[in-house]
């Protein structure tokens, strides 16, 4: 072997350096001569090492070669292994491995690290852009400050990171880990086998997963497709813009959805879908704006809501709240489980049926069937078009009639079936048209008959009926009649009795007058004639007195069957049926309708469990519910439906535009009504209820105290416990009261229930009670909220369980476990957590409690510095 020594000419950086002409003069040597090149400093001593049995290397500098055909150029530059080169403090090592940048560092057979400070490790791996690590088989760093780990893995961008088997990190400062992971542009996230970014600012973690600009996809081929998206769970798919889909199987495909659970859908531009797989469904939002909440609910029409497990929506405006609740037509609103309304229809409470257009069923198991039709309490039907049906299985099935009344202990209900007819009291019975039956058991079934009173029937077409036989009745306090078809009253009938009396008197007078001028005739021949003309004229006065006797009897006679027909307490009875009617009228004219607005400022759910939808709408009470515009539900588990409602009270309810319910369990229903005291009600307009347990129902009615009810328009009900049908300013026409027809039905002794000017009842012809424990079956039905109250608490047992997880000391992977428990409630959760650089952590975890379909999950991530 031959060195050649080289003098240095110049010095550059204080390396030793060597002209490029006597390296290749000693590469034109061949190997066969063996030659080496070393440089010499300017004293002629060698500078850098050649190592023994090393041939056809050129050493320069402070620098060290070993092996064959190498190049060791500048301070502390190294080579190991054949055909390698290495300049300044670089080190090359492995078959033809190249280190040409500045202190860089290829380790493999055909390494190259080209730029400074870079290392390529592995065959083939290459490292070319400054501060750059490629490690791994044919691994290329290309970016500066990039990093390259795994066989064929690419770190092209700035300040990249590729990790993983054909990992591609193309944009600047993206990270990328996992076999075959992608990532085309900058600043992104991707963690997991086969995940992609395709734009700038995405996050995609998990196997095959799919982020989009500015999204995020976690979870098993999990896709966040549409700008700024987000994708959470096991083939979720975000890929609306701004979308979110959270939970395993959960689809937003439109742009603002959301879709959280699993299996849920939103498919309409901002609805939101919140739920879980239930019985073969998958919770669905489609409709635009609309929102479903709850496992497998369904909301398909725009401006849409559903809440409730199995709840469903199928056209626009529509709302259905509960367990299996539909509302199946535009406009409709349902809340209770199992519940079902039609068009611009309103059911409320479990199983209530709203089917008829413009009709409101309230109560459990309430149905209406027929067009505008009011169905209020327990299996109450209201069938027939215009008909309000109230009370315990009340039934209305006659056109515009009306049943007023619950059912008795024996199982008969209030019935109303003739067209018009009108059946008030428990158990009262309407069955012919035009007919109207008040009273407890009171009974009509002759077409424009009326039965006042308890067990009073009228069973003769025209009639009015004040008892049966049996249970006969006297009319009192009857005003003096002063019109020809005017009853009279008992003093009027004594007045006419006396004057009979007197002309009989006078008759009997003149016929003895008569008789004695016939005697004096028979004696006195020569005054025979006188007397025969005085007899004659005594016989005329007595003729005359007895055919006044029998006017005057024909008028007595007139009298006592005018009294007969019990006029006064006829228009007390119609001045109740209207009442009555216009409580019907007044139900009719105010039904449900929803519609949603989104503008203005935001909602607030402060409360925990909370729900509020609209402008300025507040929950802040626990498991509260406030939708609409400035809608407030203040306490726990009260509900604020429409704009400007406030529920205040615990399970308060205040439903409609704007409704004020203060108190517990206290509901207010209808247009500017007041239900004020624990479990007070007001349905209507402007109707206020003022007192616990107190009800008013109508168009200004009004409940004042405790217990008090006030049904119809303007009905005033101001004393604890009084009950209070229509108002006093209402007129009542009873055209057949002096017909003949009416004259010849009647028989035997006539009477009349009694009351006085104010219209108090001196008997029982109306039975209230079943009204008045309408509160009670209201509160019965509310009862039944328990069982949403229970989810709620299971959903909040699972919250509590569902804790973060932290790792401990420098461990890259945590896991943990937790139970809770929650007013009777258990929630359990198990989460996990890795980190996936110095500075970022992922999280994961899922929760559920003892509650049948609670399960949910979240995950998340953490950046630190």
């Amino acid at each position: 072997m031959t060195t050649f020594g080289i003098k240095s000419r110049t010095a550059l950086r204080g390396f030793a350096t060597v002209s490029m002409g006597a390296i290749a003069m000693m590469l034109a040597t061949g190997e066969a001569q063996a030659q080496n090149v070393q440089c010499r400093d300017g004293a002629d001593n060698p500078v850098g090492t050649v190592a023994p049995g090393t041939t056809n290397t050129v050493v320069c500098g402070n620098a060290t070669a070993q092996g064959v055909s190498n190049v060791a150029i500048g301070f502390g530059a190294t080579t190991q292994g054949p055909g390698n080169t290495a300049v300044n403090a670089a080190v090359a090592v492995g078959y033809s491995a190249d280190a040409t940048g500045d202190t860089a560092i290829a380790i493999g057979a055909v390494a190259e690290a080209l730029a400074d400070d870079s290392m390529a490790v592995g065959f083939g791996a290459s490292a070319t852009g400054n501060d750059s690590l490629a490690l791994g088989l044919v691994s290329r760093a290309s970016g500066e400050s990039s990093v390259a780990v795994g066989s064929t893995s690419l770190a092209a961008g700035t300040e990249s990171i590729a990790i993983g088997k054909l990992a591609t990190a193309n944009g600047a400062f993206s990270i990328v880990m996992g076999s075959g992971a992608n990532s085309a542009q900058g600043d992104n996230i991707i963690l997991g086998r086969d995940a992609t970014g395709t734009d700038y600012g995405s996050i995609a973690i998990g196997y095959n997963s799919q982020a989009g600009n500015q999204a995020l996809s976690v979870g098993f081929i999990s896709a966040a497709t549409g700008s700024q998206a987000s994708a959470f769970g096991l083939a979720a798919v975000a890929s609306g813009n701004y979308s979110t889909a959270l939970g395993s199987g959960t689809t937003a495909s439109a742009e603002g959805g959301v879709a959280l659970g699993y299996g849920a859908t939103s498919s309409g531009a901002s609805a939101v879908s919140l739920g879980t797989f239930l019985g073969g469904n998958y919770t669905t939002a489609a409709g635009v704006n609309s929102v479903a909440l709850g496992a497998g609910s369904n909301s398909t029409g725009t401006g849409s809501v559903v809440v409730g497990a199995g709840a469903t929506t199928n056209d626009q405006d529509s709302m259905a709240l509960g367990y299996n609740a539909v509302a199946n037509s535009f406009n409709s609103t349902t809340v209770g489980s199992g519940s079902h309304s039609g068009q611009a229809a309103t059911a409320l409470g479990q199983n209530a049926n709203a089917a008829g257009q413009g009709s409101t069923a309230l109560g459990l198991a309430a149905t209406t069937s027929g067009q505008f039709g009011v169905a209020v309490g327990f299996t109450s039907s209201a069938s027939g078009a215009r008909t309000v049906a109230v009370g315990l299985n009340a039934t209305a099935s006659g056109v515009q009639s009306v049943a007023i009344g619950g059912q008795s202990g024996g199982g008969t209900s209030t019935l109303a079936s003739g067209a018009r007819s009108i059946a008030a009291g428990s158990t009262a019975s309407a069955t012919a048209n035009d007919s109207v039956a008040l009273g407890y058991a009171a009974s009509v079934v002759a077409d424009g008959a009326v039965a006042l009173g308890a067990n009073s029937v009228a069973d003769r077409t025209n009639t009015v009926s004040v008892g049966a036989v049996g249970v006969e009745r006297q009319v009192t306090n009857v005003a003096a009649g002063t019109q020809a078809t005017d009853a009279v009253n008992f003093a009027q009938l004594t007045a006419v009795q006396g004057t009979a009396n007197t002309a009989l008197a006078n008759a009997a007078t003149a016929q003895a007058t008569a008789t004695n001028a016939l005697a004096a005739a028979t004696t006195g021949g020569a005054t025979a004639n006188q007397a025969l003309l005085a007899a004659n004229a005594a016989q005329g006065s007595a003729n005359t007195a007895i055919a006044n006797a029998a006017t005057a009897q024909g008028t007595a006679d007139t009298a006592l069957a005018n009294a007969a027909t019990a006029q006064g307490t006829a228009n007390t009875a119609l001045v109740n049926a209207a009442a009555a009617q216009t409580t019907a009228n007044t139900a009719a004219a105010n039904g449900a309708y929803f519609r949603t607005n989104m503008s203005g400022p935001g909602p607030q759910a402060t409360g925990a469990n909370s729900i509020a939808v609209g402008s300025n709408s507040v929950a802040g009470g626990e498991s509260s519910v406030a939708i609409g515009n400035g809608a407030r539900a203040v306490t726990g588990q009260s509900v604020s439906i429409g704009a400007g409602n406030v529920a205040s009270g615990n399970g308060a309810v205040a439903i409609g535009d704007p409704n004020t319910a203060t108190g517990q369990g206290a509901v207010a229903m209808g247009r500017n009504n007041t239900a004020t005291g624990q479990g007070a009600v007001a349905l209507g307009n402007a109707s206020t209820a003022n007192g616990a347990s107190a009800i008013a129902l109508g168009d200004g009615a009004n409940a004042g105290a405790a217990g008090s009810v006030a049904i119809g328009q303007g009905a005033v009900a101001t004393r604890a416990g009084q009950v209070a049908l229509g108002s006093g300013t209402s007129t009542y026409t009873m055209s057949g009261i002096n017909s003949s027809a009416s004259k010849a039905a009647q028989s035997g002794a006539l009477s009349l229930v009694t009351s006085d000017a104010a219209g108090n009842l001196a008997t029982s012809s109306i039975d209230l009670t079943e009204i008045g424990t309408l509160g009670t079956r209201m509160t019965n039905a509310e009862g039944r909220i328990d069982l949403n109250a229970r989810r709620a608490n299971g959903g909040i047992a699972a919250a509590m369980a569902l804790a973060g997880t932290t790792i401990p000391g420098d461990m890259k992977v945590a896991v943990s476990f937790n139970l809770s428990t929650y007013r009777g409630e258990q929630g359990f959760s198990g989460a996990a957590v890795a980190k996936v650089d110095d500075h970022v952590w992922v999280s994961g975890g899922f929760a559920g409690s003892t509650v049948k379909g609670s399960t949910g999950g979240r995950v998340g991530m953490t950046f630190g510095w």
